[in-house]
């Protein structure tokens, strides 16, 4: 098994699944997922500011990011349209529980722009989940 330098950082991690994959192949892995602890909860600044250290020291080696989908997938339209491509950021005139969703789903792709741009800026490897039918690509391409 190879040991390396550094970390993968595996970012609204979910079950861990990356992390397992990325183990097995003999690299350092560390995840952030809210549902763990609030401490690993990415909205938060001083959260972002402990990753921004890593990335500029050359200590995170490569990063999957994969923000909730519960507000931008399409089968969440089944119950109630709360995004379209016009309106990425959310509708307007949304309920306060719907609005609340929106806002979530928002401030984590806000942390996920963060950080990718501080990845890019560093030449570190990075991937982002995203299905070609979410409407997060709208917010990719405004």
């Amino acid at each position: 098994m190879r040991h390396h330098r550094g970390y993968l950082a595996d970012f609204f991690a979910g079950t861990g699944g990356v992390s397992r994959a990325a183990r097995s192949l003999g690299f350092s892995t560390r995840e952030w997922e809210l549902l763990h602890c609030p401490d690993h909860d990415l909205t938060k600044p001083l959260v972002q500011f402990k990753i921004k250290h890593d990335i500029e020291k050359g200590i995170l080696l490569a990063a999957m990011l994969a923000p909730p989908c519960s507000s931008f997938s399409q089968a969440r339209d089944r119950t109630m349209v709360v995004r379209d491509r016009l309106h990425p950021w959310g509708l307007d005139d949304l309920p306060l529980h719907e609005r609340e969703k929106v806002e979530v789903g928002n401030a984590c792709f806000r942390a996920t722009f963060k950080i990718i741009k501080w990845l890019d800026k560093h030449h570190i490897p990075w991937i982002l989940e995203n299905p070609s039918t979410s409407k997060k690509l709208g917010i990719c391409l405004q």
